[in-house]
């Protein structure tokens, strides 16, 4: 057993905790009246406009398309890859399962890396033992909302000719080497899910860094079509120009997003005190006992707080007795290299890393409501109970 309460005990009473409140600011009523108001519901309207406005000027994302998923926004990252038949692409296991099948849809064929040791990014060491002949590009994710080792990726792309992209779904308002996050790949997606730190319920964003896929990116996001030439007067009509796929969110997402982005700063200052008291309040403590804690990294957005525990048991008793204290705390990804559907047309491989960090990393609440008693609540029930 690798739990035990200590003798004292908690002396304080127990609380009801979720895993996640998703953030409301209050102004996404008054958004989606002004879009009741106007009668303009469908994609690429006004709000849309005013989102990517708030991209390019306080992100330097020039070129951003909102879809409705950061899955949609996957899938039209791969749509632009173009993947023939032989292409591999390199992505992590440690991941969410629309990472793989997004670019399995669209032809390439899967290739996992593992973790790093000491963190659940993907290990620039593994990539590089990865590439072959077939490898056409490399997906990335910043989890937690703290970078991947960039520089090293990069360096691996740019001496194989790989295409690089960026999974930010954890990673908006989040930095590396003072540049946001999402810049450095060809390609980067963005998630507003509501588990993330801003979100409009379900949403996405793509960001094309390459310049000579900006045209065809536009057209795969408008179904296809040459709709914005036809926009601009550069064509008589709008045809079927390319396959492309429904991807655009309505104005609906698109104003209750504003109201968010607009709000970001508040949103990621908070999440950071909270981060930084589970780190002050914790640190010492659980790494003289053997766990681990996140890396220390100041550009992050604190979407993601963990304590990676010595082994499974003691894994699912933390998060069993945390549970009964009313905290709701949860694991994460299962790999997706022994996922039944991968293996069932696919040999089985062995990745180490990513396996241990599944079976032993335990994300604890944090969410811009989340109240310092309440948090004070969750420190203390951890330390009543690890020893």
């Amino acid at each position: 057993m690798g739990l035990k309460v200590t003798k004292k005990g908690l002396k304080i009473r127990k609380m009801d905790i979720p895993f996640n409140i998703p953030y409301v600011c209050g102004n996404e009523e008054k958004y989606l009246v002004e879009v009741l108001n106007k009668r303009e519901f469908s994609g690429n309207s006004s709000f849309t406009k005013k989102c990517e406005q708030i991209f390019s000027e306080n992100f330097s994302f020039e070129n951003a398309f909102l879809t409705h998923s950061g899955t949609s926004a996957l899938e039209l990252a791969a749509s632009l890859c173009n993947f023939q038949p032989t292409d591999e692409v390199i992505l992590p296991s440690f991941a969410y399962l629309t990472v793989a099948s997004s670019f399995l849809s669209k032809g390439a064929i899967l290739v996992f890396a593992d973790s790093e040791k000491n963190r659940p990014h993907i290990c620039p060491k593994s990539i590089e033992q990865k590439i072959t002949s077939n490898t056409k590009a490399i997906v990335v994710i910043h989890y937690g909302g703290i970078s991947c080792d960039m520089d090293s990726i990069m360096c691996l792309a740019a001496k194989h000719n790989l295409i690089v992209i960026e999974d930010c779904a954890h990673s908006i308002d989040a930095m590396h080497q003072q540049e946001y996050l999402g810049k450095k790949g060809d390609l980067s997606i963005f998630s507003f899910h509501e588990t993330k730190n801003i979100h409009c319920g379900e949403g996405g964003l793509l960001v094309v860094n390459k310049q000579e896929w900006v045209n065809k990116a536009q057209k795969i996001w408008q179904e296809g079509s040459n709709r914005n030439d036809f926009q601009k007067g550069l064509v008589g009509k709008y045809e079927w120009v390319e396959m492309g796929s429904s991807y655009q969110p309505s104005e609906l997402n698109a104003a209750f997003l504003l109201a968010q982005l607009e709000n970001i700063k508040l949103v990621t200052e908070k999440r950071k005190k909270l981060w930084d008291n589970y780190y002050n309040e914790l640190g010492s403590y659980l790494l003289n006992l053997g766990f681990q804690l996140p890396l220390l990294n100041e550009n992050h957005n604190a979407h993601i707080f963990y304590i990676k525990c010595k082994h499974k048991q003691q894994r699912d008793e933390l998060i069993q007795f945390l549970g009964k204290k009313g905290i709701s705390a949860t694991f994460h990804y299962p790999p997706l290299h022994l996922s039944p559907y991968y293996l069932k047309n696919n040999p089985g491989i062995c990745l180490p890393n990513v396996e241990n960090w599944a079976d032993t990393i335990v994300r604890l609440p944090i969410y811009f409501s989340l109240s310092f008693e309440e948090q004070a609540y969750i420190i203390n029930t951890i330390k009543s109970v690890l020893t």
